[in-house]
């Protein structure tokens, strides 16, 4: 029996004998029990509504971690004296985590005053998992006293974690390409099916909720729908906010997955209108494991309307299938679940420094679409999981077929934040999931400001444009088509102020700000200018869910059409406060 495949079922659970001795498990077993001596203990944040339990799992222990809550984290924990030196981690994990990362490893050293010293962290993707090896090396520093090993995950999800160990020295658990979802999914439909609906009778309501009822003979697996409403709306599964939005010419794709259950499952839009037309239409589907398709959700006359405080029966109506008017061709969204597809890279950078090229390289496999390689995107999260921007470029992306490798180079920003960071690939269809995923930023070489001699002007930087009329007022850029070469374009003309604007959309309904997208944006302007001052436009408007969380707090007209935050709104008034 060869080594890898004595590792693997070493990983699983499942007793090898024949050549050498196993490996001894460092970690106490899972149970329920607070036996003598060290066993697992919970810990969890204040914020995160969380869930405890061990249960049987193919006849093996498993810990068990839920939360209902999108913020916070929860962990499995245990302390342990571990020698100075290299170990490796092995965990099976089950489940649904709707975090930028999955469920997985955090381990802490701790040194004679307490001081805590992360040294090993490794996580399965985030979404669905069946069964996922989380697996990787780590040293225990010459100074530790005290080892924190912990096993959960932040978000909304429930994760099982099997068969859990610490293993002493680098051993390799898994060297070979691993495939999640390897099950044959059926395609989801590839054009609407479902229709448009309002209310035939007050057709002015502010305000129509959509509701219907779908019983699931299977225990789902995977739940994706593509929703869009004029003017906006808010989507609950079984009595939990899923998502919202107040832009229909934007299609929002949302899973549902661990809103959804066996049995009877209640879907409801909570429509809101503004002026004019008004409708909202869903589509989606429910995969059980199998990848077969057990329910389509799709909005039609089956559904049930209602207009909260009026007390009169009214009549849904039907306004097509699209394309119809006024709404025309919206978008139609693919909603097939991406493949994560776990590989060891050939090569990875583990550590790189401000200016430094960023380098992968992997196998090829017959799984990847060729075709869809240039859409992948390189995607980094920090320790707390936020979405981060290390580059003002898209990652060069080159497929040798002489030798079957794929190459990714990425330029790190001279201005990207030191820290490490987890980074993964994400495509269309599939997703690149490496073992070993960690990154370390460190301080590079200062940029130069020195200008290129070529370019005339004054090595001083400056905002004041200047002309035979005298000095003028700072005049600034602003593009809805950013990218370095523009900005250093724009150097030209002797003008160094920058306008980026943060969106409204940058607020999420559960408190947080994703600020990725504007921080490539400043990376950008900053590599093709190093001179350049920048302000930001903060815009105060509310997000499409702020409108449906609070409904009293929009401006109602005197023919009582609403529109977006009344600037009376104290409660828009702090919020703006709190965002800015």
């Amino acid at each position: 029996m060869s080594r890898i495949i004595r590792l693997i079922l070493l990983a699983m659970g499942i007793a090898v004998s024949g050549i050498a001795a196993e490996p001894e498990n460092l970690l106490p077993p899972v149970s329920k029990q607070k036996e003598p001596g060290e066993h697992w203990i919970i810990a969890r944040t204040q914020s995160a509504r969380a869930k405890f339990s061990t249960e049987e799992i193919d006849g093996k222990s498993a810990l068990k971690v839920e939360i209902d809550s999108d913020s916070g984290y929860a962990f499995w924990r245990v302390m342990k004296k571990l020698e100075p030196g290299v170990y490796t981690s092995s965990v099976i994990c089950r489940g649904r985590v709707e975090h930028k990362t999955g469920p997985g490893w955090e381990i802490y050293s701790f040194d004679k005053d307490g001081k805590a010293k992360m040294i090993h962290m490794r996580t399965a993707p985030s979404g669905q998992l069946d069964t996922t090896i989380v697996t990787g090396k780590f040293t225990v520093p010459a100074d530790s006293v005290s080892v924190r090993i912990g096993l959960g995950f932040s978000g909304r999800g429930v994760a099982w974690f099997l068969n859990p160990a610490i293993y002493k020295g680098g051993l390799s658990i898994l060297k070979e390409p691993v495939a999640e979802n390897t099950v044959t999914v059926e395609p989801p439909a590839t054009s609407w099916m479902a229709e448009w609906l309002w209310v035939k009778e007050q057709k002015d309501a502010p305000r129509a909720i959509f509701s219907r009822e779908y019983v699931l003979n299977e225990e789902p697996s995977c739940g994706m729908v593509q929703i869009t409403a004029d003017n906006g709306y808010s989507l609950k599964v079984n009595g939990k906010d899923v998502d919202a939005d107040m832009d229909w010419k934007t299609v929002r794709k949302v899973d549902i997955t661990s809103m959804l259950k066996k049995g009877v499952n209640r879907i409801v839009i909570d429509m809101f209108k503004i002026d004019g037309f008004a409708g909202c239409i869903m589509q989606g589907h429910v995969w059980n494991r199998e990848g077969k398709i057990i329910e389509t959700l799709k909005t039609d006359m089956s559904w049930s309307v209602e207009i909260p405080g009026s007390g009169q029966t009214v009549t849904m109506e039907s306004q097509g299938v699209p394309p119809v008017q006024p709404w025309r061709n919206i978008p139609f969204l693919r909603l097939l679940p991406a493949k994560n597809i776990i590989l060891q890279a050939l090569s990875t950078t583990d550590t790189v420094r401000q200016g430094d090229i960023f380098v992968l390289n992997f196998k090829y496999q017959e799984e990847f679409p060729i075709s869809e390689l240039k859409d992948l995107k390189l995607v980094f999260y920090d320790n707390a999981g936020n979405r981060s921007a290390l580059s003002a470029f898209d990652p060069v992306i080159r497929y040798e077929e002489r030798i079957k490798q794929i190459f990714i180079e990425l330029p790190i920003s001279r201005f990207a934040a030191p820290d490490t960071y987890e980074w993964k690939l994400e495509g269309v269809t599939f997703n690149i999931i490496p073992h070993t995923r960690n990154v370390s930023l460190k301080l590079g070489a200062l940029p130069s400001f020195e200008r290129n001699p070529a370019v005339h002007f004054s090595k001083k930087p400056t905002n004041i444009m200047k002309s035979a009329g005298g000095d003028h007022a700072p005049f600034t850029y602003s593009t809805v088509t950013p990218s370095a070469q523009n900005y250093f374009n724009w150097t030209h003309t002797g003008g160094h102020m920058y306008e980026v604007a943060l969106a409204s959309g940058y607020r999420t309904a559960d408190g947080r700000i994703d600020l990725s997208a504007m921080e490539q944006n400043m990376l950008q302007i900053l590599e093709g200018d190093p001179h350049a001052s920048i302000y930001l436009k903060i815009n105060i408007n509310v997000p499409g869910w702020w409108g449906l969380r609070y409904p009293d707090e929009l401006f109602v007209s005197n023919r009582n059409r609403r529109a977006l935050q009344s600037f009376c709104s104290e409660i828009w008034r702090q919020n703006s406060i709190d965002f800015v």
